[in-house]
């Protein structure tokens, strides 16, 4: 299965980075934290994410969350993205 069939029904907590739209209407609260590390020709490359959704009562098929994105360059470049949803 390629990654583009899986963003086409993300319906989970990492839907937030990949596909927001997937989150309307789950019928439940999701929390996802990941931890990483890549090689690039630069140096290693270490990322921290994390995603928390649930149900936004007041709105029918609505989502409310919140989610952060930290990459780390060795070398001391850093780079964090919050996005609220």
């Amino acid at each position: 299965m390629s990654m583009g069939a899986f963003t086409a029904v993300a319906d989970d907590a990492n839907a937030m980075f990949w596909n927001p739209g997937g989150l309307a209407g789950t019928d439940f609260s999701a929390m996802s934290m990941n931890v990483g590390r890549m090689f690039s020709p630069v140096g290693p490359l270490g990322f921290v994410s994390g995603t928390y959704t649930r149900p936004f009562p007041l709105r029918e098929a609505s989502d409310v969350g919140v989610g952060f994105f930290v990459l780390n360059q060795a070398g001391g470049a850093s780079k964090t993205a919050i996005a609220p949803i």
